[in-house]
């Protein structure tokens, strides 16, 4: 069930954060010395929509499949090691690299949906003109960079979480709920923006770049010309449009998953007494829809 929910809250918050995700990626792979104004004012919002099918579909593959393997690690190497950080540092290598390289085609076509305008009718389109165009070893195209942001995300972002969730617990600053899962999601979403800069600059170039004159050979030769070309502040460029995407995305995500997880746990319960099911969701789950209309109407 953890493979179902972590998917289903991740493509939810796709919705609300695909536009400031496009331009993150525009902002990446454009000139050096672009900023943000210049590509916000080359694209509409139908432009900053673009490949929200395939955002979703990156969802339902690359974050279900983490937030499932990561869970599952969790609880099999808790057997063997007393030391809950240990743990949750191996689980998130373990759920990263497995979301990373299973969600690596949707990824493929999302970068190209984002940074290029057109170049696929939707999300399937791409997946099938990939394989027929370049064959199927093109659907893993850095895959070496993927894998490694995939796994600093889940470091970052679910490892950060629960551990900030445990510490306000812990000195009791506050109670379980919306606060909680807000503050908590806060925390983890700066921590993994930190983290994942300089691999999603380098993901979004080499999966941006021309199939016919591809600018770099592979991952740590995209690391090295960058470096040498434009410095160590290019692998943060679009740091703050990373952040405000993945800030409210990652609130989203923890806040819808919570809920869903006590709605699952509750099931039975809920069938057979709607009373229970206004009070459950009367509050925090009225909060979590009226958090993403905001930051669908910004």
């Amino acid at each position: 069930m953890a493979f179902l929910l972590g998917g289903i809250a991740s493509a939810l918050a796709s919705v609300a954060t695909t536009p400031l995700d496009t331009l993150k990626v525009r902002l990446q792979t454009a000139p050096p010395g672009t900023s943000v104004m210049t590509v916000a004012s080359q694209a509409s919002l139908g432009e900053l929509y673009s490949g929200l099918d395939a955002a979703v579909l990156r969802s339902l593959t690359y974050a279900s499949a983490r937030f499932a393997v990561y869970d599952r690690a969790v609880t099999v190497l808790s057997v063997y090691s007393s030391s809950t950080l240990l743990v949750r540092i191996l689980s998130s290598v373990i759920g990263g690299a497995v979301g990373g390289a299973f969600g690596a085609p949707a990824d493929l076509v999302n970068i190209r949906m984002q940074s290029q305008q057109g170049i696929y009718a939707n999300a399937f389109d791409g997946l099938i003109r990939i394989g027929a165009e370049e064959g199927i070893a093109a659907y893993f195209t850095g895959i070496e960079i993927t894998i490694i942001r995939a796994v600093l995300m889940t470091l970052g972002q679910l490892v950060t979480y629960d551990l900030a969730k445990e510490a306000i617990l812990s000195f009791g600053l506050l109670q379980d709920g919306f606060g909680l899962h807000f503050a908590a999601s806060i925390v983890g979403g700066v921590v993994a923006t930190t983290l994942c800069a300089p691999a999603d600059v380098v993901k979004s170039r080499i999966m941006a770049q021309s199939k016919d004159k591809p600018a770099y050979t592979g991952t740590w030769d995209a690391f090295s010309k960058i470096y040498q070309k434009e410095g160590l502040s290019a692998f943060f460029n679009g740091w703050w449009l990373a952040f405000a995407r993945l800030a409210p995305q990652t609130i989203l995500v923890f806040v819808i998953l919570e809920q869903l997880k006590v709605g699952y746990a509750q099931l039975p319960q809920l069938l057979a007494d709607p009373v229970l099911l206004r009070q459950l969701y009367s509050l925090e789950f009225l909060w979590t829809i009226a958090l993403a209309g905001i930051l669908f109407l910004c």
